[in-house]
């Protein structure tokens, strides 16, 4: 089944995005970004020589999510840890700005702050080369017990919690059922971008948003076709629990999936969640990084704002439409998705 909704109403929602609050839990990444000329071939190997003219640092992982909200006007609590360096303090520094309360950015002696550093040719935006400086090592218990202590002094404040998940050590199965405690006492919804690798700690969330090669990952077969991308989706809400699954699938737009209330009187069939198939919302694709993130918050701050799930996905749809088109992890702003919507 496809949809198309009202504009009006749509907007309508957007308009609520300053009154939600959410919570951000993740992997906080520096995406850092060197641009440069290329002008000619280096004599000792057949590589272009970038003539560097500027650098840019900004929030990625779990950072860009927060971003998101951020600029969609929603208030966000960052929660996560960092290495005790130079990049965790100017990552930590970088989300100090108005809207977001960096709540439990724990800097960790034994860990250093994940940097992903792009070499950029300009003007073309062609990305030279990527490095990563990372170490994906279990956060410790001792992190992560500061982290859910003072998870529990904020989450009473709190519309909805995001998890976001790079597989760089700060989820654990651990981390989840705390969180999962805390929001279930509330019925304050939690919401994933999972990392397949760490399916089995997900069990008892209300909402999933993997992309179709992570759904394919989970599901352990490609999610490709819509009748794949159903057959997983299926497999995934069935063995996660959630409630809502969003499968995003680049150019082929996204499949929601919606757990219906079960009842003893409902056949298997009737008891199956509902597919509804999106098209697209981009007009031009520049650049997928972090696109993820745009969904993610935008769908999440739609739920809160009263949209009905199908609602919410329309309206991260068009989120992931805007964001495409730009380069590097980038945001989208509450004036450009209503103009957009």
């Amino acid at each position: 089944m496809t949809v198309k909704l009202s504009k009006s109403r749509l907007q309508q929602i957007t308009r609520r995005f300053p009154d939600s609050r959410v919570l951000v839990l993740g992997d906080l990444i520096l995406d850092r970004y060197l641009f440069g000329r290329v002008r000619r071939i280096s004599p000792e190997a057949p590589v272009p020589v970038v003539e560097l003219e500027r650098g840019e640092d900004r929030p990625g992982g779990a950072g860009n999510a927060v971003m998101n909200v951020a600029g969609l006007n929603g208030k966000v609590w960052v929660a996560g840890v960092v290495g005790k360096d130079k990049a965790g303090e100017r990552l930590t520094a970088i989300l100090k700005r108005p809207g977001i309360s960096p709540l439990a950015v724990v800097p960790d002696p034994g860990r250093i702050t994940p940097v992903k550093t792009r070499v950029v040719a300009v003007p073309q935006h062609h990305q030279v080369v990527r490095i990563d400086q990372e170490n994906a090592n279990p956060a410790s218990g001792e992190i992560r017990r500061k982290i859910l202590g003072q998870l529990e002094g904020v989450i009473s404040r709190v519309d909805a919690v995001i998890v976001s998940d790079y597989g760089k050590g700060m989820i654990s199965l651990g981390l989840m059922e705390g969180l999962l405690k805390l929001a279930d006492k509330r019925k304050i919804p939690v919401g994933v971008d999972p990392k397949p690798g760490n399916f089995s700690f997900y069990r008892g969330v209300s909402f999933l948003t993997p992309n179709h090669i992570e759904a394919g990952e989970i599901a352990g077969f490609p999610a490709e076709t819509d009748k794949e991308v159903e057959k997983a989706g299926q497999e995934i809400i069935q063995e996660s629990g959630c409630r809502y699954l969003l499968i995003t699938r680049g150019e082929k737009g996204m499949t929601l999936f919606e757990q219906r209330t079960e009842s003893q009187k409902q056949s298997v069939k009737e008891r199956r969640p509902s597919v509804t198939h999106i098209p697209t919302a981009a007009r031009e694709v520049f650049d997928v990084s972090g696109a993820g993130d745009t969904v993610i918050a935008t769908f999440t701050l739609a739920l809160i704002a009263g949209a009905t799930p199908l609602e919410a996905a329309q309206i991260a749809n068009v989120a992931a439409g805007l964001v495409v088109g730009k380069f590097g992890t980038a945001v989208v702003s509450r004036k450009e998705l209503m103009e957009a919507i």
